[in-house]
């Protein structure tokens, strides 16, 4: 189990990494981005629906003593992705937009290499639906509070 909680932390960084890649305008409704504005840090991550059931999976974050991810989005477009594991720390910053429930994360403003997520918003609660899954037919839930 062990191991595989090794891999679950790999995956995690590379669908934060690949969120760094999306398209950026700053026309948005600018209502909607206060709600989003400020920063979030991980709670838990939900793997389900695998093709492969051995495939799904849940973790529980334990911010900010071990694993732990913190996206930090300014008003003005902007975010700062950090996750911390075992093996150190990664920042990954970037520009992004918000409109509706899709937030579209492009890595130090490159266009080219942009990718849309939809959201999900309770109170302080942020959830993603990040669907670049681990394993053939994953679902990939991450949740999020405000900090």
């Amino acid at each position: 189990m062990a191991r595989y909680k090794l891999v679950l932390v790999k995956i995690l960084m590379l669908l934060w990494i690949a969120l760094g890649f999306s398209s950026c305008d700053n026309d948005d409704d600018p209502n909607m981005n206060n709600v989003l504005v400020g920063t979030w840090q991980s709670v838990d991550l939900v793997i389900s629906n695998c093709t492969d059931p051995a495939n799904n999976d849940s973790y529980t974050f334990n911010c900010p003593s071990s694993l732990c991810v913190t996206v930090a989005f300014t008003a003005d477009g902007d975010y700062t992705l950090t996750t911390i594991n075992f093996i150190g720390t990664n920042v990954i910053n970037g520009t992004y937009t918000f409109s509706g429930n899709e937030l579209t994360f492009c890595q130090n403003g490159d266009q080219s290499q942009c990718r849309t997520t939809v959201l999900t918003f309770s109170g302080n609660t942020l959830s993603g639906n990040f669907s670049s899954s681990p394993a053939p037919g994953c679902m990939v839930i991450e949740t999020f509070i405000k900090v």
